[in-house]
């Protein structure tokens, strides 16, 4: 199977959606990929659309924030 792609999106008002970022899900049997998407932009009660490029189903097992106070 090729190397599969997740593409990420977020939104700020539910309406209008950034840039889309496409990273790799590494190939099949690669089990330790990490997917590191960074510079998504503030915001408060926005959103985060991830798409899964391949057919087979790819269980997203964990998400990680960094926030800090608005302001810093």
């Amino acid at each position: 199977m090729s190397n599969r792609k997740i593409t990420i999106r977020s939104t700020r008002d539910g309406r209008n959606w950034g840039d889309a970022k496409e990273r790799s899900l590494g190939e099949q049997g690669e089990y330790q990929k990490r997917v590191i998407v960074s510079r998504l932009g503030m915001f408060r009660n926005g959103a985060i659309r991830i798409r899964n490029s391949s057919p087979v189903v790819a269980p997203l097992l964990g998400l990680l924030a960094r926030t800090s106070p608005a302001g810093n």
